[in-house]
């Protein structure tokens, strides 16, 4: 269960990178649309 757990929060670390970036990229592109950043 240790390594499952330790995935899943190195998933989660991934993700929250992820979305900071994106939202730092919103933030200087102003979004002229929103659904382009999505997957």
């Amino acid at each position: 269960m240790l390594e499952l757990k330790e995935i899943i929060f190195l998933g989660g670390k991934k993700e929250l990178a992820l979305s900071t970036h994106c939202a730092d990229w919103i933030s200087v592109k102003k979004a002229p649309k929103p659904g382009m950043v999505t997957h």
